[in-house]
C-alpha cells in the first residue's frame, strides 16, 4: 500500500494544504525484495508526472522492517490541484490500477472560514472547528466565551502549533475559568486570530444541554 502525508497528516479530498508542503510518500510491500530506486514511486500533478530529478528529495530504500519513503517540498501557487499518487512493489506490482487522484487546494490569504463548534449543543466537551488558509497558522489565537448577560467566563489561548492549515478542531473542556461546569443555557463565543499582517474575529453562539 501507499500512504501519503502532507506535513504531518493525512488531507482529505479537497482539502487546504501550505504553499510549501512536505510531502512524504511511504511505500509498503510484501515483496521479499526491496525498494531500492524513486522509479518504483509515481507523482502527478493535474495529470503530469512529476520528475523528481527537478526536486530536492530524500529517499530511503526500504528493509525488511521498514517501508521505503519518499520526501520532498515543492513551492505550489495559489490554485486547486489534483495530485495522484502510486507506485510498484519490489516484484514490479502496482499499488493502484489506476491512480487515484486528491483535489488540495492552495490560498495564501489568511483566512478562517466554516467556524463553528461541535456538537452544538454539547453536554461536555466540544470542539471549535474551522477550515484555515494562508501562509502559516495565525500566531495565536483567543476564544473568549460569554454568558448571554455579557459576562467573560473563560478565555481560551491556543498557540500557533495547535493549527495547521486546511481542518483545524481545538477541543474546549466546557467549563469556566474556576474550572466549573457550564450551567444549561445559551452562550456566545468570541474567536480573535492574530495573523502577521491581519486580526480575524467572529462571534458565534452554542448551548449546554444535558
Amino acid at each position: 500500500r501507499s500512504d501519503v502525508a502532507f506535513v504531518g497528516y493525512t488531507a482529505i479530498d479537497g482539502d487546504y494544504i501550505r504553499y510549501n508542503p512536505e510531502i512524504v510518500v511511504t511505500l509498503h510491500s510484501n515483496s521479499p525484495y526491496p525498494i531500492e530506486s524513486t522509479d518504483n514511486f509515481t507523482v502527478t500533478v493535474d495529470g503530469f508526472e512529476l520528475d523528481f530529478d527537478s526536486l530536492d528529495y530524500q529517499f530511503t530504500p526500504s528493509t525488511k522492517d521498514a517501508p521505503a519513503t519518499l520526501r520532498f517540498q515543492p513551492e505550489l501557487e495559489d490554485c486547486t490541484y489534483y495530485f495522484g499518487f502510486n507506485g510498484i512493489d519490489g516484484k514490479d506490482v502496482p499499488v493502484y490500477e489506476e491512480t487515484p487522484e486528491l483535489r488540495l487546494r492552495v490560498s495564501t490569504d489568511n483566512r478562517i472560514a466554516e467556524l463553528y463548534n461541535y456538537p452544538n449543543p454539547f453536554a461536555g466537551e466540544t470542539s471549535f472547528t474551522f477550515l484555515l488558509t494562508g501562509a502559516e497558522p495565525p500566531q495565536d489565537m483567543q476564544v473568549k466565551i460569554y454568558t448571554v448577560a455579557g459576562r467573560l467566563i473563560r478565555v481560551l489561548e491556543y498557540p500557533a502549533s495547535s493549527m495547521r492549515i486546511g481542518y483545524n478542531a481545538l477541543k474546549w473542556d466546557g467549563r469556566d475559568e474556576d474550572g466549573d461546569e457550564l450551567a444549561n443555557g445559551v452562550y456566545f463565543y468570541k474567536v480573535i486570530a492574530k495573523f502577521t499582517d491581519n486580526t480575524f474575529e467572529s462571534i458565534g453562539r452554542m448551548a449546554v444541554m444535558r
